[in-house]
């Protein structure tokens, strides 16, 4: 910025007219994360007050989880987009994912995706046959699950580094999601099971 130029007087304007009372600043250095805590970092002769980002860990008993299949074709977008409610309200933990809910239905009438039957022809090779006798199952099975929970500024190399981490810790049978939201609004879901992962992308 250049002293005399409008985006510099409207910055002048905004701190003697605008910024007058005492704000609170975040901040992040992406390229050096512990620079912060650096004695000689510039930030340190404001006397900051450091905060370390720290996962919360909460164990859902008893859930109600649909048949999920490793791929669901671009012509099935109503099975997607269950499929991404449900996983979105395993991520917020809600109670009507929980095995044995009674809440009144005119209060809510949310039911578990029945993506096992929906996803019979569309030649997914985790699905089951319309001729075998388990076709008339019950499209959903009743599991413990484990949500891991960040709040706070995290960059996309530290989220694409716990991915990898948990693609190498957890067994080939086991799936995972991961929900990142970004600071214009945006939402990215990703699920991985078996050999193949989904993305969804809302705006």
């Amino acid at each position: 910025m250049v002293k005399g130029r409008p985006l510099f007087n409207r910055l002048v304007y905004a701190f003697e007219n605008a910024l007058k009372d005492t704000v609170t600043w975040l901040f992040y250095d992406l390229d050096n994360p512990e620079l912060g805590s650096h004695k000689d970092s510039p930030l340190m002769a404001h006397a900051p007050f450091l905060r370390t980002v720290q996962p919360d860990l909460n164990e859902l008993n008893g859930i109600n989880v649909p048949c999920l299949p490793s791929q669901i074709s671009d012509k099935h977008t109503i099975d997607a987009t269950e499929l991404l409610e449900w996983l979105h309200l395993a991520f917020l933990a809600s109670p009507r994912l929980r095995n044995g809910d009674n809440i009144d239905s005119s209060l809510c009438q949310y039911q578990i995706p029945n993506l096992a039957q929906d996803l019979l022809t569309s030649g997914d090779p985790t699905t089951i046959h319309p001729s075998s006798p388990k076709a008339n199952l019950v499209p959903c099975h009743v599991d413990d699950l484990v949500r891991l929970r960040w709040r706070g500024l995290l960059p996309a190399k530290y989220i694409s580094r716990l991915f990898m981490a948990l693609l190498k810790k957890l067994p080939q049978e086991q799936w995972l999601s991961i929900r990142v939201e970004s600071f214009d609004g945006s939402v990215y879901t990703i699920m991985k099971r078996g050999e193949s992962a989904m993305l969804w992308e809302c705006e």
